[in-house]
C-alpha cells in the first residue's frame, strides 16, 4: 500500500504542476455561474449560446472574463443543478479564478487517487497488488485522451465518478445505507448517476434504494427551499435543450451521435457547424432507440451475471453499467468513461493472465492520445474518433459478456 501511495502521490504532483497553470474551460462554467449568483445576476447563471454547443459564449460571460483579467479565456456554459451554484457562490466571489481552480484541482486529484483504490476494491481486493494497480492506472490516465482531458478541464465529473465508485464499493462491502446516500449525492451533482440504482435493484439491496430516495428527496427539498425558482426552471429548460440536439464532436463517444450520423443525417436539420463540431436537431426516433438499447444491454447483463457469485458479479456488472449507461446517453463525453480506465486492470480477474495482458494493452492503446489524435486528423466530417470509440466500448462490452459466459460455464462444470 505504501508503494501505491507513492506512485499516486508522485503522479498527483506532476499533474498539479502540469495542469494548474492552464485555464480549465469546463470548471470555468462553475466559477462564472457561481460568480453571477453571488452578484445577484440570476438571469446570467444559465446564460448560453443559442444552440448551446456553438463556439460563441454569452456576451455577459465574455464581458466578465475581461473584467477578471482573462479576456481570451475559453468559457463553457453551466449545465448542472442550481444548488451547487449557491454552495460555490461565496468562494467564486471571494477568490480569483486561478486560486479557485487550484483548490478544486487538489480536491479532484485526491478524489481520483481515492478512485483508484476504490476500483481495485470493487474488482480485485487481493488478486492484484495495490502498487501494480496504481501504476497501471497512472500509466493509462497519463497517456489517454480520457485522462488528459479530464485533468485539462479540471472536470467535475472526476468527483462524480469518485462518488459513484464509492457508492458501489460501499454496497459491495455491506454498507447499503451509505451506498444509497453517496449515490444520491452523485445524482444531485449530475443527474445521470441515478441510473446506477439498477445495481441496487439487481442486488435486491432495498435499504440502499430507500436511502438513495430519501437522500435525493432531501437534496431536492433543500434546493427548493434555498434556491430561487427561476433557476430550477432555467436548469430544466437547458436540459431539454441539450437533449433535443445531436452534437457530432470528437470527444462525444455517443451511440446516439453514431446512429444519427449513419441513419438520419438526411432527416435532421443542421443547426450549425464549426471546426470542432457539427450539431443537428435530433431526429425523434434516436432517443427511444438508444433507451431501448440501454435497457436491452442492462437486461442482458443481468441475465448473464445474476448466477455468478457475488465477487464475480460485481467484476462483470460494474464496468458493464458504466459502458451501457454512458454510451447510450444523449451526451457521452470522454471523461464520463474515466472509471473504466481505473477498472481496466481488473480484466486480470476475469481472464487468464495472457489474455488479460493482451486486452489491457489493446484497450490502453485504443484510448491513447496518439491514436485518438491520429483518428481526429484523418478527416473532420467523418468524425472517426466517435466511430472508433463507440466500437472500442462495444468491444469491451462484448469481452465482459464473454467473461461472464465463461465464468457461468466453469461454475456449471464444478
Amino acid at each position: 500500500m505504501v508503494f501505491a501511495l507513492l506512485v499516486i502521490g508522485f503522479a498527483a504532483y506532476i499533474a498539479f504542476i502540469s495542469f494548474t497553470p492552464i485555464w480549465p474551460p469546463d470548471l470555468s462554467a462553475f466559477y462564472f455561474a457561481a460568480w453571477f449568483y453571488a452578484d445577484g445576476q440570476l438571469a446570467e447563471v444559465y446564460a448560453a449560446p443559442v444552440h448551446f454547443f456553438s463556439d460563441l459564449e454569452a456576451e455577459s460571460w465574455r464581458a466578465l472574463a475581461g473584467e477578471l483579467g482573462h479576456p481570451e479565456a475559453d468559457i463553457l456554459p453551466y449545465l448542472y443543478p442550481p444548488l451547487w451554484v449557491m454552495v460555490l457562490a461565496p468562494f467564486a466571489k471571494a477568490l480569483p479564478p486561478f486560486v479557485f481552480f487550484k483548490l478544486v484541482f487538489v480536491a479532484h486529484i485526491a478524489a481520483l487517487g481515492a478512485s483508484i483504490f476504490l476500483a481495485r476494491r470493487i474488482m480485485a481486493p487481493t488478486k492484484i497488488p495495490a502498487a501494480l494497480w496504481a501504476l497501471l492506472c497512472v500509466l493509462i490516465l497519463s497517456n489517454s485522451t480520457i485522462g488528459i482531458l479530464s485533468l485539462y478541464h479540471n472536470q467535475p465529473q472526476i468527483f462524480v465518478s469518485f462518488l459513484v465508485l464509492f457508492s458501489i464499493e460501499r454496497l459491495r462491502y455491506g454498507a447499503p445505507v451509505s451506498a444509497g446516500l453517496i449515490l444520491a449525492l452523485a445524482a444531485a451533482l449530475k443527474v445521470t448517476p441515478v441510473l446506477f440504482v439498477v445495481l441496487f435493484v439487481a442486488q435486491r439491496q432495498w435499504r440502499a434504494l430507500g436511502a438513495m430516495v430519501c437522500g435525493l428527496a432531501a437534496f431536492g427539498l433543500i434546493s427548493w427551499l434555498l434556491v430561487p425558482t427561476e433557476l430550477h426552471t432555467a436548469f430544466f429548460e437547458r436540459l431539454a435543450q441539450v437533449q433535443s440536439v445531436l452534437p457530432m464532436m470528437h470527444i462525444n463517444f455517443s451511440l446516439q451521435s453514431l446512429l444519427g450520423w449513419f441513419f438520419a443525417t438526411d432527416q435532421m436539420q443542421m443547426l450549425f457547424a464549426h471546426e470542432e463540431a457539427i450539431v443537428y436537431q435530433k431526429a425523434g426516433w434516436i432517443k427511444p432507440v438508444a433507451l431501448a438499447i440501454m435497457l436491452i444491454g442492462m437486461a442482458w447483463a443481468w441475465w448473464v451475471g445474476h448466477k455468478l457469485d457475488d465477487t464475480d458479479r460485481y467484476r462483470v456488472w460494474v464496468p458493464l453499467l458504466f459502458i451501457v449507461i454512458y454510451l447510450t446517453g444523449p451526451l457521452s463525453w470522454g471523461h464520463y468513461f474515466l472509471p473504466l480506465i481505473l477498472l481496466l486492470p481488473g480484466l486480470a480477474t476475469l481472464f487468464s493472465q495472457t489474455v488479460a495482458i493482451v486486452l489491457f494493452i489493446a484497450f490502453a492503446l485504443a484510448w491513447s492520445s496518439p491514436v485518438q489524435e491520429t483518428l481526429k486528423q484523418l478527416g473532420q466530417a467523418e468524425f472517426y474518433t466517435v466511430q472508433w470509440n463507440v466500437a472500442v466500448l462495444v468491444a469491451l462490452f462484448v469481452c465482459l459478456m464473454a467473461a461472464a459466459y465463461r465464468l457461468n460455464r466453469r461454475s456449471a462444470e464444478l
